[in-house]
């Protein structure tokens, strides 16, 4: 629900070739009415925290060669960092391709001797209500991960209420030429400037394809795939006042439980309040209306 763009990238080259077309994205990214572009980060180790976290509480203690890696960074900025690099969730990206990626991880944990996957958990849950549950093989590819796996990220932050756009793409160390892989998605339905905020990150991405980057992206109002605000006006408006209805509701449900007493706090981000309706004037015109 909602309107947001989803995108992944990939590339087969050496990890020289990645840092100078991502150069490249960055110089073209800063033309763009962008709030920031950041310099291109290198994420080494790139993991998944969160499974990591939870073999740890569950008592297993990690190979010192898997501890010296994380020395300073597991729990740390280092995590965010991982978060957008190497999501935990692999948007546009098929998954024949994202097995095939994880592949080295997964036979580096079955030949290593720095542990067994045996006397890995067979799986945890996240307490207390256990409603994320981890298995054995999860937990072998972050331990690989951690010794394998690293990376190279832009954060792009388009705008006042618009969602991170990341690009990032990780590889895991092998003796062939790497595969860097990537994903990630970005919500814009209550970017302040939402026209000029969408537009952008679409443009940003064709300069990702000029680079060679681009694997495959699209959005929910399928302005992506054709540029023309009047065939996406109806999806965008129809999301947006969705949403607009059922924070009201949400909203009067609390101002009926604080009236009984009920203490309630609004950790929203003030963005949310944004509702964002797109008017056509002309063909492939469009401006923002705000109510």
């Amino acid at each position: 629900m909602g309107v947001f763009i989803d995108y992944s990238f990939k590339i087969r080259c050496s990890e020289q070739e990645l840092l100078e077309r991502m150069g490249r994205l960055r110089e073209k990214l800063m033309r763009l009415p962008f709030e920031s572009v950041s310099e291109v980060f290198s994420v080494d180790p790139a993991y998944q925290s969160l499974p990591l976290n939870m073999l740890r509480k569950s008592g297993y203690v990690f190979p010192q060669a898997v501890s010296e890696r994380l020395e300073g960074k597991l729990g740390g900025k280092h995590d965010e960092l991982c978060h957008l690099a190497a999501p935990c969730a692999m948007m546009c990206v098929p998954k024949k391709l994202e097995w095939q990626f994880l592949k080295p991880a997964v036979d580096f944990s079955e030949k290593t001797t720095l542990w067994r996957n045996e006397d890995l958990p067979e799986k945890v849950g996240d307490p207390p209500f256990r409603t994320i549950t981890f298995f054995r093989m999860a937990f072998a590819i972050e331990l690989a991960s951690v010794m394998l796996r690293h990376g190279h990220l832009i954060i792009v932050q388009p705008g006042e209420g618009c969602e991170t756009f990341p690009i990032g793409l990780t590889s895991f160390r092998t003796k062939r030429t790497p595969v860097w892989l990537g994903s990630g998605f970005s919500k814009t339905q209550y970017a302040t400037h939402f026209i000029e905020a969408h537009e952008s990150i679409c443009k940003g991405l064709d300069f990702a394809a000029e680079e060679g980057l681009l694997f495959k992206a699209n959005d929910t109002c399928g302005f992506f795939g054709h540029r023309d605000w009047s065939a996406s006006a109806e999806i965008v408006n129809q999301e947006t006042t969705f949403a607009y209805a059922v924070r009201g509701l949400l909203t009067a449900g609390i101002a009926e439980a604080r009236k009984a007493g009920v203490l309630i706090e609004d950790c929203s981000s003030p963005a949310t309040k944004n509702y964002n309706l797109v008017k056509v004037t002309g063909k492939g015109k469009s401006r923002k209306k705000p109510e």
